[in-house]
């Protein structure tokens, strides 16, 4: 599968490991990704630029969390308009709660085959 594509997947999570994990499996797949620590982070670098393919977005961070994220992303014309999947092992309570702010998820531990099939359907060229 050639999933390559000139905008990167930016993954948004405070584990460095699963990132780092995730941008190499990606990487395998055809797609150039960043990885921001958080979505304090995240926003930071969207603000200053980057115009990702796709967001992957943990849901559960330190200083802005995934909730916090994407009602920042969403009141921003200019970033709300890219595709996020959440990737979350947050309780289903906490995601039932939220279900406006999330347009899909794949839960942790992470099934491989449904996210890349997300991503493909998802990522924007």
């Amino acid at each position: 599968m050639d999933g390559s594509t000139a905008k990167p997947i930016l993954i948004v999570d405070d584990s460095a490991d699963l990132c780092e994990v995730l941008k190499a499996l990606l990487e395998l797949q055809g797609y150039d990704s960043v990885c921001a620590a958080n979505g304090a982070r995240a926003l930071e670098m969207l603000r200053g630029g980057l115009r990702p393919a796709l967001i992957l977005l943990d849901w559960m961070m330190p200083e802005v969390d995934g909730a916090a994220f994407r009602e920042a992303q969403l009141a921003d014309p200019e970033l709300a308009s890219i595709p996020v999947i959440v990737v979350s092992a947050a309780p289903i309570e906490d995601l039932t709660e939220n279900a406006r702010l999330i347009p899909s998820i794949v839960r942790k531990p992470v099934d491989l085959d449904l996210l890349f099939s997300l991503v493909a359907a998802r990522a924007v060229a």
